[in-house]
């Protein structure tokens, strides 16, 4: 028993300049409190009193800091929770597509009007509109020259470019290449079977094709 009283040799006049001296330390309080508990004079008692209520001093400090604590990490929590939340809203209310024309990806706000817009990057013209609820962007057939050569509207470069399948990092070799394939679909011989309209169709695209492609190549030689 004796082991566990490490102030036993210490006078009582000892363990109230220990006390005074440890006033914010609980532990060296909480063994000052039990070796006074085997002392039976006023004065232990009296002191006794006093350490204890510094250690439950302690204790309510203590307990009031841990609960700001947790009430600051709480509060940051929700803080970056409604972050989230704000931002995961503000990714949900806009659109993102890619310009036929420039082949650039675009971004348009959810709650856009309907209307008639032009991409940023290469001027062409294309309608929003809204059906049953959702937004829906939608380019125009003829945001080329109907006529292949300049009447209604002159074609743009980005927009022969998405003609050609191409990028305008793309080499000529490759726009070449793009411009072969698209070509090929729309070969006489490869529509002979087809009907009247469909041959003359085909024939449309194949000098889009060609139109946006001289337009391009024309770009590069300069």
């Amino acid at each position: 028993m004796a082991a566990n009283r490490l102030f036993m040799n210490l006078s009582l006049e000892e363990l109230q300049r220990l006390y005074e001296n440890s006033i914010d330390d609980r532990i060296i309080l909480n063994k000052i409190s039990r070796e006074l508990a085997h002392r039976t004079t006023k004065k232990s008692k009296l002191l006794r009193i006093q350490v204890r209520e510094s250690v439950i001093k302690i204790e309510v400090k203590n307990g009031s800091q841990k609960s700001s604590s947790q009430s600051q990490s709480q509060s940051q929590s929700q803080s970056q929770s409604q972050s989230r939340d704000n931002k995961s809203s503000d990714q949900k209310s806009e659109v993102a597509f890619l310009c036929q024309s420039c082949r650039i990806k675009k971004k348009l706000n959810n709650e856009a009007k309907s209307g008639n817009y032009r991409c940023p990057s290469c001027k062409t013209k294309f309608a929003v509109s809204y059906l049953k609820g959702r937004l829906e962007i939608i380019f125009s057939a003829n945001s080329y020259s109907s006529t292949y050569g300049g009447s209604e509207k002159e074609l743009t470069f980005y927009e022969a470019l998405g003609i050609l399948d191409s990028r305008r990092s793309d080499s000529l070799d490759i726009i070449k290449q793009n411009y072969k394939k698209l070509m090929q679909q729309y070969h006489p011989d490869k529509v002979s079977s087809l009907g009247p309209k469909l041959r003359e169709l085909a024939s449309k695209e194949a000098q889009k094709i060609n139109y946006a492609f001289q337009l391009v190549k024309k770009r590069f030689d300069t």
